[in-house]
């Protein structure tokens, strides 16, 4: 018969292995679901993130790349190349600036437009716009993916320095707006806050018409290209009448 100091001994120890037992599962309990927590939370940022990407117009760069005019074809696999490295780019670094993808937007509405009758001739027209459009884009990126600083701010937007001229000389007082250069006509989509001498802003790189007005009128239109290599802190000179 075992003594009551044994039985007491027996049973203490059999009360600490359970406690610890315990312990260790509640450990790991509180484990798993502060790494649940922590990976839903990563997971979360990254849908954040994606989210404010621009979308691959995949309907109608597929009907596109199979029309039969052959320069709408051509581009189309073009656009769908540049477009992914664009997206890619970005993917890492997070959202592009608003401006920027208003002009992916535009460009993806035109895409749109175009697939509905591939075979037309405006479908050509929109097509090589967007094709050029991108072009420049994904060359300002690429330009600057080199830099020992890189982010998705400094790869959306060009500083532009636009200084007005007439008759020889610089002339203040314009403020300057600028639109997709497929709005051409149109009211600016983006307007610089200060007026010449000089406005200075930034864009998205790409194809514009920019406008200068004059006391709410405006007094010229001008296509200009925005990113082109080796012009970045040129100013753009816009001739006034």
């Amino acid at each position: 018969m075992p003594s009551t100091h044994f039985r007491d001994f027996r049973i203490y120890s059999n009360w600490f292995w359970v406690l610890g037992e315990f312990q260790m599962k509640s450990r790991s309990t509180c484990l798993a679901i502060a790494l649940g927590a922590l990976l839903g939370t990563s997971a979360g940022a990254q849908d954040t993130k994606n989210a404010m990407l621009f979308d691959y117009p995949t309907a109608a760069i597929s009907r596109l790349e199979k029309a039969d005019a052959p320069e709408v074809a051509k581009a189309a696999g073009v656009i769908s190349l540049e477009w992914n490295f664009i997206k890619d780019s970005f993917r890492n670094l997070g959202s592009p600036t608003e401006n920027f993808r208003l002009t992916m937007n535009h460009n993806e509405e035109l895409l749109q437009t175009a697939a509905d009758d591939p075979n037309d001739k405006l479908s050509v027209e929109l097509v090589k716009y967007v094709e050029e459009d991108l072009v420049l884009k994904s060359n300002y990126i690429r330009e600057r993916s080199v830099e020992a600083t890189i982010s998705a701010a400094i790869y959306s937007e060009v500083a532009v320095d636009v200084r007005t001229m007439k008759n020889g000389g610089e002339i203040d007082g314009y403020f300057i707006g600028f639109s997709p250069r497929h709005m051409a006509g149109s009211d600016p989509l983006i307007k610089f806050n200060n007026p010449t001498n000089p406005s200075k802003g930034s864009l998205p790189p790409g194809r514009y018409e920019m406008t200068a007005m004059l006391n709410n009128q405006v007094v010229q239109r001008q296509e200009v290209s925005i990113g082109i290599l080796g012009q970045q802190g040129i100013p753009i000179i816009c001739l006034v009448p």
